[in-house]
């Protein structure tokens, strides 16, 4: 019986290995947003193949879902207090626009607005999702996209 459950766990770690795949990468993407700048550092692409199943139970578009892992900057240039929320700040790639933006945690993190101070900056590690698969070339495409 242990020889059986052992190897169901191997079979399980080999089958989760074997459906994702990681690259690092180095892109920065900037904007500004009422006397706030964005700036997104992303260092790391993760392409996840999902089965039948798992497409069903997170209500999936596409059993091909690519990871965009990085950090956002968001800096007051004003001389005021300023009130923003992190997930106003999507990616974008040509026409296709990322998920809404996840804290990098092991726990879930709910995103609450924030209160700059004047000239002060938050910095966050984040993620956000595409279905489908990104073309690592095209990550250099990638723009910060203001979503209201």
């Amino acid at each position: 019986m242990k020889i059986l459950l052992v190897t169901a766990m191997i079979s399980i770690v080999i089958s989760s290995v074997a459906c994702t795949q990681t690259k690092t990468i180095n892109h920065k993407s900037q904007v500004n947003d009422n006397g706030i700048r964005v700036t997104c550092n992303i260092n790391k692409v993760q392409t996840k193949t999902y089965n039948l199943d798992e497409v069903k139970q997170l209500n999936l578009t596409s059993n091909l879902q690519t990871f965009i892992y990085g950090v956002i900057d968001v800096k007051n240039l004003t001389t005021k207090p300023v009130i923003f929320n992190i997930e106003d700040y999507k990616l974008l790639l040509g026409s296709s626009i990322s998920s809404k933006i996840y804290i990098d945690s092991v726990a879930d993190i709910i995103i609450n607005k924030e209160v700059l101070t004047p000239n002060g900056h938050s910095t966050k590690k984040v993620y956000w999702v595409f279905p489908g698969n990104i073309n690592t070339y095209d990550i250099n495409k990638i723009q910060v996209n203001v979503s209201r």
